[in-house]
């Protein structure tokens, strides 16, 4: 007797009533198909260990958006809300699927989220973004609204026959641009709109795995807010891998306390993986630093470009030790050009150690002209106290101060670290007007490379998709663990 084929299935959270949420219909459908639903909770670090357990994933829809940061565009009013956590954790689960050719079904949000992990990107507002309207299906929501057009050849057709294909939907976003790999199967609502079925130019299934029998020819049961969408898609590497990546630039600190090594441990702890670019190499250890040296500014740009000349993309930057204006310069010009020039950056603007010995070089400058080319392209900087007066020039002694020094940083948000004030280590966000606290606890002793680590996991946490404010409470929650030990 077979194995009845074990798909995996996405849920929805209703954090008000602390509950998981799943239409039925997508229950029904694997049942009816001969498969065995698994309902999948959301944890950030389980996806690879969910995945040994099924032989298919369905990523279902949902009232919500994917977050723009994650396709390289910042957040407008037109976009809806966001689901930061579960995005991440579907996030996850799609990158390890896809590296281990496992079978794909995105729904609604689901495709859309898919079309993004590829490299694609969305209309943030179809209405507004592409003259499209009238697809926010008023009730009956189960009943066909409008028309799309099926492509020959494609999966779909193979389900549901070529041509026109009346569905229902009710959805406002909207595939832009596919994804490299990635064949449009779907259209509807106007020129340039793919709002289905996705697929890659090369479908695969695992071998030896048992495959669902294909659903009758009829409409999709559970199709969620922003319209019905199908997707099978495979890359050839196996095995799981991280759901986003990192491109971190700062100096090495052969003791390991700070620097790249501690950034890698942090993008690590924060579910994400590291590229790692060295501008400046340093001499300390236990006794603290004795010297550095800075990289020349071309063969730190010759490390940025044998990173990121192949396909994959790192999905956030984060900038340390720079070693010197001429590096903080090239690097930030570096930035400003694909494919980099829409990566979210956190500027951790480092100017010395913990035993308080230079690490930076202004070649004469002021410290904030050497800095303002990183930080007037960053989405976060992230100074401490000392820092941020050395950049400023103002007086940082009350957290009146500290905010009005960091609303004078060009940078569109700044994370003042607490660690160098009295009392509790609470960190200000200051985005414009709003100022957040993240309050904090003093531990005893002293421990190096917090400030790396924290910027370090922000950066991995906005890779992930999370929305600044909860990627920022999320590093610093891992930070405190990591002091914890």
């Amino acid at each position: 007797m077979n194995r009845r084929p074990r798909i995996g299935l996405t849920l929805d959270h209703d954090d008000e009533r602390r509950r998981y949420e799943l239409k039925r219909g997508y229950v029904d459908a694997v049942l009816a198909a001969g498969g065995l639903p698994i309902l999948l909770p959301h944890d950030p670090g389980a996806a690879g260990a969910y995945l040994a357990l099924l032989d298919g994933l369905v990523v279902t829809g949902g009232a919500f958006d994917v977050p723009p940061e994650l396709y390289g565009e910042a957040r407008r009013p037109v976009c809806g809300p966001v689901k930061p956590e579960r995005t991440a954790f579907e996030k996850d689960l799609l990158e390890a699927a896809l590296a281990a050719e496992m079978p794909v079904l995105g729904v609604c949000g689901g495709m859309q989220l898919l079309n993004v992990v590829r490299g694609g990107t969305l209309y943030q507002d179809l209405a507004a973004d592409a003259g499209i309207r009238g697809h926010e299906q008023p009730p009956p929501k189960d009943v066909p609204h409008h028309a799309v057009e099926v492509a020959t050849g494609t999966v779909l057709a193979a389900l549901v026959g070529p041509g026109t294909l009346p569905v229902n939907s009710t959805h406002h976003q909207a595939v832009r641009e596919a994804g490299p790999g990635v064949l449009v199967t779907r259209r509807g609502g106007g020129p340039g709109a793919a709002r289905s079925a996705l697929r890659p130019r090369r479908a695969v299934a695992p071998r030896g795995r048992a495959r669902p029998r294909a659903a009758p020819r009829r409409a999709l049961p559970g199709a969620g807010r922003r319209g019905a969408g199908l997707q099978g898609m495979s890359a050839r590497r196996r095995g799981p891998r991280p759901a986003a990546r990192v491109l971190v630039v700062a100096g090495l600190d052969p003791s390991g306390g700070a620097g790249l090594v501690a950034d890698l441990d942090a993008v690590r702890a924060a579910g994400a993986d590291a590229w790692l670019v060295a501008a400046a190499l340093t001499a300390q250890g236990p006794g603290g630093a004795r010297g550095f040296e800075a990289a020349t500014e071309g063969f730190v740009l010759d490390q940025i470009d044998a990173l990121v000349e192949g396909r994959e993309r790192a999905g956030a930057v984060k900038t340390g030790m720079m070693g010197s204006a001429l590096n903080a310069a090239a690097v930030a010009a570096r930035l400003a050009e694909p494919p980099l020039a829409r990566t979210p950056l956190v500027v951790d603007p480092v100017l010395a150690a913990s035993s308080g010995a230079s690490l930076f070089d202004p070649e004469g400058a002021a410290v904030g002209d050497a800095f303002a080319p990183l930080l007037s392209r960053c989405r976060v900087a992230t100074p401490n106290l000392p820092e941020l007066a050395a950049l400023t020039g103002l007086d940082v002694s009350t957290d009146e101060g500290a905010v009005r020094a960091a609303r004078a940083l060009p940078a569109r948000a700044v994370l003042v670290k607490g660690g160098h004030r009295r009392g509790a280590p609470e960190d200000l966000l200051v985005e414009g007007r709003r100022v957040t606290r993240l309050a904090g606890r003093r531990r005893p002793g002293s421990a190096r490379g917090t400030g790396c680590r924290l910027a370090s996991a922000l950066a991995a946490f906005l890779a992930r998709g999370m929305a600044l404010e909860e990627a920022a409470r999320r590093a610093k929650r891992l930070v405190e663990r990591y002091l914890d030990g």
